[in-house]
This record gives C-alpha cells, structure tokens and sequence, in this order.
C-alpha cells in the first residue's frame, strides 16, 4: 500500500503505513529503509536520519545504506560526514555513477 500512496504522491499517508508495519515488526528493514528515504524527501532529516543509523548498525558496510545517510547529512549541511559516507558506498558498488554524482554536487 505504501507504494501505491507513493506512486500517488501521497507521501505523508505512505510514510503512516510505514510507521505502522514498524510498529508490528520493527526489525521489518525494507520498511525502514522506505521510510528513511521518504522522510529525506519530505525534508524530515533527523527522523530520516534516526533509520539510517539504525539500519547502519545492522549492515554497516551496505552501499545503499551509506549512500542514505550521505544524502541525509548532505541535506543537513554535513558535507564532510556526506563525503565520507559516499566514499565509503564507492568502494562497494559496481556501477559508482550515482555516487560519484553525489560527490561531484558536494564539491560545488
């Protein structure tokens, strides 16, 4: 259902039926990684950010994670934390444009 409220452009209402799957399974990480990025793009940072740590304690060296977290403290002003989350994704990814990307913009 979160899904189709996104389609929607109903992000609000997705980001409620996250927080309640969460609240039934906790441990339910595609949720919480959905939710992480939604609250970024409704500019709820701390929250958002509060998932990706979270999420890096259980799979600390997952590029999409990292690259989360890095789009978060970007969005923050935390461009030396950005940085370094981003640097850290490249390693780890086969195809490094999106994140190269995102390390060209911070240097702006």
């Amino acid at each position: 259902m979160a899904r189709v409220l996104i389609l929607l452009a109903d992000l609000d209402e997705a980001v409620e039926y996250l927080d309640e799957a969460l609240r039934l399974d906790p441990g339910f990480h595609v949720c919480r990684l959905e939710r992480a990025a939604l609250l970024l793009r409704r500019g709820r940072l701390a929250e958002a950010l509060a998932d990706y740590d979270w999420m890096r304690k259980i799979a600390p060296n997952d590029p999409g994670i990292l690259t989360g977290w890095g789009d978060v403290k970007a969005a923050m002003g935390e461009r030396n934390e950005a940085r370094a989350a981003f640097v850290a994704a490249l390693g780890l990814l086969r195809d490094p444009a999106p994140i190269v990307d995102r390390l060209q913009r911070l240097a702006v």
